[in-house]
């Protein structure tokens, strides 16, 4: 059975507005709950706030794939290598890739994230600045390709044993793309709490604001 193609070209339309570099959620518990990890402090809720590698002790590597719609056009896929410089500090590597040869987004990223107290100190805070190297492009060159710079940044603090605060920005000044005035990549911020009800237990809240977007919460 084909798939009409006026609907791929929505679900392709719909999935790149999305995307427009900003790989948040490629971690399966920030996806499970919604993409509401601004305030997780796991490893892959570093796609989400930079501030969360702080917290990596040791060295170390992952790899993520996500398939949209189960359509290999709408695959999303990440690589990291963390490696701690400091007792306190620790430098990533990473790259992102969303599409395929028809339109593809890609991001490659440096980042240095620092805690700021002891890991174990329920009064900790994070902070990490990630600059990010975007592009996108197309096979036939029917759009020129897109290579643009700008930084993220995030902060997370364990305010007790049980809560965690955080806020996060992508690209804050809005880099236009083009010569229009409109297109630009959106800037994006959101601030968020997760608290620990019990140890297999994790409530989380989020709000969320995009350029050109009302707040989502």
């Amino acid at each position: 059975m084909r798939a009409c193609p006026c609907l791929v070209l929505l679900l392709l339309a719909s999935a790149t507005a999305q995307a427009q570099f900003d790989f948040s959620g490629m971690g399966a518990r920030g996806a499970a709950m919604g993409g509401c990890a601004t305030a997780l402090d796991d490893a892959w809720a570093a796609t989400d706030n930079v501030a969360c590698w702080a917290y990596r002790e040791q060295p170390s590597m992952g790899i993520a794939v996500r398939q949209n719609h189960l359509m290999k056009e709408l695959s999303l896929g990440a690589v990291y290598a963390a490696i701690p410089i400091s007792k306190t500090g620790t430098m990533v590597l990473d790259y992102n890739h969303y599409g395929n040869l028809d339109y593809n987004e890609q991001r490659a990223s440096l980042t240095y994230a620092m805690r700021i107290g002891r890991r174990d100190n329920t009064r900790n805070m994070a902070v990490g600045v990630r600059f990010d190297y975007l592009h996108s492009g197309t096979a036939t060159g029917y759009y020129d390709p897109l290579n643009i710079a700008t930084f993220s940044a995030g902060l997370q603090i364990h305010a007790s044993k049980h809560l965690i605060l955080g806020l996060r920005t992508f690209s804050p000044f809005a880099i236009r793309l083009n010569t229009n005035e409109a297109t630009r990549i959106p800037s994006l911020f959101s601030a968020g709490a997760s608290y620990k009800l019990a140890d297999e237990l994790i409530g989380t809240a989020e709000v969320e604001k995009v350029l050109y977007r009302p707040p989502r919460l």
